[in-house]
C-alpha cells in the first residue's frame, strides 16, 4: 500500500475522512466575510452559495452542501425503493415525518465549519462538518483499506472503508473515506 494522508472529521456521531490532497482549506463560517446566499428551489442538502477565497487572491463562487442531509436524502430514496408496493398515502405520511425530523435537527444545528474540497482542482464544493479531528498517514503498518460497501444510492459517495490500527495492530476505529468527486457530481454540480 502506498502511503497517503487523510483528514478525519466528524459529522454528528460518525467519523469520515477525505484525502488531504482534495482539501483546499477549512473555513469557519462566522463573521461578515462568509455570506451565504440561499438558492430557492434547491434540494434540502444545498445550503447555498458563497464567494470563497480558494488561493491567495483567487475567489470563486462555490456551492455549500450539508453532507449529513445528502446522506439522509439517499436513505429516503432507498426506503422509497424498498417500499414501492406500499400505498401512496403511507409513503406521503413517512416523508412528512422525515421532513419534520429534519426541520427539528436544523433548528439545533450550530455547525459553521466548511471544508472546501476540489474535483481535479477545477470544481469546488464546501462540505459542512462538525469538527476537524486529525490528520493521519495511512500505510500498511497502521491501517487496512477495504472497498466501500455496495449499497444502492450511496456506494459512489465513498472511496473506501479505512480501519485504523494502533501500534499493536489492534483496530482503533473505522472511518468512511469520502469520494469528493462523487459528492460534487451527486450534488448536481
Amino acid at each position: 500500500m502506498e502511503s497517503r494522508k487523510i483528514m478525519i472529521f466528524r459529522i454528528g456521531e460518525r467519523k469520515f475522512a477525505i484525502g488531504i490532497e482534495k482539501i483546499k482549506r477549512i473555513k469557519k463560517g462566522k463573521g461578515a466575510d462568509f455570506k451565504i446566499t440561499e438558492i430557492e428551489g434547491a434540494p434540502p442538502y444545498i445550503i447555498g452559495v458563497s464567494e470563497v477565497e480558494i488561493t491567495r487572491g483567487e475567489k470563486k463562487l462555490i456551492t455549500l452542501i450539508d453532507f449529513k442531509k445528502l446522506i439522509e436524502m439517499k436513505k429516503i430514496e432507498i426506503q422509497e425503493d424498498e417500499e414501492i408496493n406500499q400505498t401512496q398515502e403511507k409513503n406521503r405520511f413517512e416523508r412528512k415525518v422525515l421532513k419534520a425530523e429534519d426541520e427539528e435537527d436544523t433548528g439545533k444545528d450550530k455547525r459553521k465549519i466548511f471544508m472546501i474540497v476540489s474535483k481535479d482542482n477545477n470544481e469546488f464544493v464546501g462540505v459542512l462538518i462538525d469538527e476537524p479531528e486529525d490528520i493521519r498517514e495511512l500505510d500498511e503498518r497502521n491501517s487496512k483499506i477495504y472497498p466501500p460497501p455496495k449499497i444502492k444510492n450511496v456506494k459512489d459517495l465513498f472511496e473506501s472503508i479505512v480501519i485504523l490500527q494502533n501500534e499493536k495492530g489492534e483496530e482503533e476505529q473505522r472511518i468512511l473515506l469520502l469520494n469528493p468527486d462523487s459528492i460534487i457530481e451527486m450534488a448536481g454540480l
